[in-house]
């Protein structure tokens, strides 16, 4: 019996883990597929690598984009001033704040999707501003992906669904219901900061628990305690376990006192 038909909200998912690491193997992508997405309908490691095939081969062909400096998106529109300058404000606080010195901007593709987004946001707040360049950030890795591979530009599923949610998140979204993760921003432990300073050039540090001293070797064995003339207590220590003998206190009887 044919394996069913992996749909296409699964086969973007494929493809950004792969995004996220370009040297995992398809087993590797299949489980974390599974991990973030559960078992069921999970596509076969070997059709993971049959559909990155071509992709890889497309990748290695892939350049980065030219960074602009951000006078320069800035005309005399004064809509695109604000925007710009709201934006360079984030960016600003980010390298600040994570130590980040090499940045030089962001790319033109970067630039043009926060125009194109910036109706959904308030760029009076610092928050909502930071969520307006993470939105640019994601749509223009989309469509950059889309021209190295070839493709036609289509916004993902997820990343359309994500925006409708933002817009909809003071209110009822009508797919509500149909969203099993939460949003970025609603999750307590989720820094937008640190997630534009990673795109930026920041590397979190790699948490790595501490070593365990060594035990010491609590136990003499019996050939270490039959020089120093202690009393064994033979019955054990053919068991091979080597126990001492505890000292008996002598216990006068009652009719001696």
């Amino acid at each position: 019996m044919p394996r069913p038909r992996v749909s296409i909200e699964d086969q973007e998912a494929i493809e950004e883990i792969w995004k996220g690491d370009k040297k995992l193997s398809a087993e590797k992508i299949r489980t974390q597929f599974k991990t973030d997405h559960g078992e069921v309908g999970a596509p076969s490691g070997r059709w993971i690598s049959e559909h990155l095939r071509p992709l890889r081969l497309k990748e290695q062909n892939s350049q980065e984009e030219t960074a602009v400096k951000p006078w320069d998106q800035w005309t005399n529109d004064p809509e695109k001033i604000r925007t710009f300058f709201a934006v360079h404000r984030v960016v600003t606080n980010v390298c600040n704040k994570y130590a980040i010195d090499d940045f030089v901007g962001l790319t033109a593709r970067q630039n043009n999707w926060v125009e194109k987004l910036r109706p959904f946001f308030n760029l009076s707040d610092y928050f909502e501003t930071a969520w307006l360049l993470d939105f640019a950030i994601g749509f223009a890795d989309d469509e950059k992906f889309a021209r190295d591979m070839g493709r036609r530009f289509t916004p993902r599923v997820v990343a359309t669904n994500l925006l409708a949610k933002w817009q909809w998140r003071s209110g009822e979204w009508p797919q509500a219901k149909q969203q099993t993760t939460p949003a970025p921003w609603e999750m307590m432990d989720e820094d937008v900061e640190q997630r534009i300073a990673i795109v930026l050039g920041y590397k979190p540090p790699v948490y790595r628990p501490p070593k365990e001293p060594p035990v010491e070797q609590a136990t003499q064995t019996l050939e270490e305690l039959r020089p120093q003339g202690l009393p064994i207590d033979e019955d054990h220590a053919s068991l091979g376990m080597d126990y001492t003998n505890p000292e008996e206190k002598e216990v006068e009887d009652d009719d001696q006192l």
